[in-house]
């Protein structure tokens, strides 16, 4: 069987321990300044695929692999992999006034993130990460994280 955590293994060096509290950090999101009104992610997602060693996977692929399908949730500024527990919980840091939007997670007692771009169209969220070097593009090409991800 295979597992995905996701975000788990790009670029992390911090450890979770499962049943934590201490998911809030110093890594608040905070308003850009400027013409930039805030952005907010808080709500529930289905994962519509993912761009993982490089390759396409759909969710469908991942719930025939899993036995179940991969749910995100963004609740303040902590996203969590909903589908696994608090397996996948870390804070987060935007800021859309970039070009592309930027979007840095920092897992459990880290303070390294993993950098990432993102964009909103209508209900749909793509997410871009490269580890520690933040992708300039969305393109699908090399160790590129990809997730697409649908608000219910």
């Amino acid at each position: 069987m295979i597992t995905i955590v996701l975000f788990a293994t790009v670029g992390c060096g911090g450890k979770y321990t499962p049943g934590s509290t201490a998911h809030k950090s110093q890594h608040a999101s905070t308003e850009p300044k400027g013409e930039h009104p805030p952005v907010s992610l808080e709500g529930n997602y289905s994962v519509l695929k993912m761009y993982l060693n490089q390759k396409w996977v759909t969710n469908t692929d991942i719930k025939r692999i899993q036995g179940k399908e991969l749910a995100i949730q963004f609740k303040g500024d902590v996203m969590i992999d909903a589908s696994f527990g608090n397996e996948g919980t870390r804070t987060f840091k935007m800021d859309p006034s970039k070009s592309p939007a930027e979007i840095d997670f920092y897992p459990q007692g880290s303070t390294v993130p993993n950098r990432a771009i993102y964009k909103i169209e209508d209900v749909t969220l793509t997410l871009c990460m490269g580890g520690t070097q933040r992708p300039n593009n969305f393109s699908p090409s090399g160790d590129v994280f990809i997730m697409v991800l649908k608000k219910k």
